[in-house]
């Protein structure tokens, strides 16, 4: 079952920590791209929508950004867990048990979400010259992303 309330792009910006401005130029750059549930704008002047899994691709890009990240590759890097799954976790949502984790190497487009019961498995599938990784708590910005759209995070978590 998908969560498929949408947010205007000032809505992404605040719950991403961004400027409005910024979220414009990163889906006008493509380093966000829109799913088929986001809605781009029709026209100059129009409201592009945005869905939560969207919005946490922001959120996430925005903090890898704070670590030092480029633009283009924090968006690739956070879209790993808004827009893609496995058999243990939807696309956008939590691990049912435990942390969920970001482990990203830097320079690199090895990005994976892993329980952090299992952040060793993250450490071995990495080249024998990567010696350095950024890990992202998104439990932390999952429920922080969730408050500031206002939404009952419960009822979102773990769909």
């Amino acid at each position: 079952m998908a969560f498929h309330q949408t947010f205007g792009t000032l809505d992404a910006a605040d719950a991403s920590g961004l400027r409005e401005s910024v979220v414009r130029s990163w889906v006008e750059r493509r380093h966000i791209v829109l799913s088929d549930q986001d809605r781009d704008a029709a026209g100059r002047g129009q409201t592009r929508l945005f869905t939560f899994e969207t919005i946490l691709q922001i959120a996430i890009a925005a903090e890898l950004t704070r670590l030092g990240f480029a633009s283009g590759h924090a968006c690739r890097m956070a879209r790993k867990f808004a827009h893609s799954g496995n058999p243990d976790r939807l696309p956008g949502r939590l691990f049912r048990d435990g942390k969920t984790l970001l482990v990203v190497r830097p320079g690199t487009d090895n990005a994976h979400v892993v329980r952090e019961t299992d952040l060793a498995d993250a450490f071995a599938v990495s080249g024998p010259d990567e010696a350095a990784v950024a890990i992202v708590d998104l439990n932390k910005i999952y429920r922080n992303t969730a408050a500031r759209l206002r939404l009952p995070v419960e009822d979102v978590a773990r769909l």
